[in-house]
């Protein structure tokens, strides 16, 4: 996907409230976005980690659609549960690793200015990621669940058949 540099006025920050080494690093990225005349958004969760007052949507889905990108601070676990909760969006995430693991942060906390520099400076690409679907049944109701990765599918306690189809 292709999006220009200009298109980016609006920026919304999404950190995993659990991670308190990772107010910093927020409070970081709202300073250089606002320096540059973009503005800031993100939902309760993260300003009270953060400490920001910025405008606050009601939740994730609600932060993508009112933004250009979202900027998500934690580790794999973070990303995949913002990617589920903006499933269909199209804004654009770039993952800022806060802590342990982080395959899918694409930026270590350390290079969070240069990376944005370079986002501003046009120089990035957008990689569209599938997502799949799950259906099912739980407790005898359809059931339907959005994953960037995988799903797991375990027997439980009690073994019995199952019906798959791909």
């Amino acid at each position: 996907m292709k999006r220009s540099v200009e298109s980016i006025r609006r920026v919304g920050l999404i950190a995993n409230p659990e991670k308190a080494s990772g107010r910093r690093v927020v409070r970081q990225a709202a300073a250089l976005i606002t320096a540059t005349g973009r503005s800031v958004s993100t939902e309760a969760p993260t300003a009270r980690l953060a400490g920001l007052e910025v405008p606050q949507c009601p939740d994730t889905a609600s932060l993508a659609r009112d933004c250009d990108l979202l900027l998500v601070f934690g580790g794999d676990g973070t990303m995949l549960r913002v990617t589920r909760d903006i499933a269909g969006q199209k804004t654009p995430i770039l993952g800022v690793k806060v802590g342990g693991l982080g395959f899918l942060t694409a930026v270590p906390s350390q290079r969070l200015a240069q990376a944005l520099g370079q986002i501003w400076a046009g120089e990035f690409r957008v990689e569209t990621r599938p997502l799949i679907e799950a259906l099912g049944t739980a407790h005898g109701h359809p059931t339907t669940q959005v994953a960037l990765n995988d799903f797991v599918i375990s027997r439980g306690t009690v073994s019995r058949m199952i019906e798959l189809e791909v």
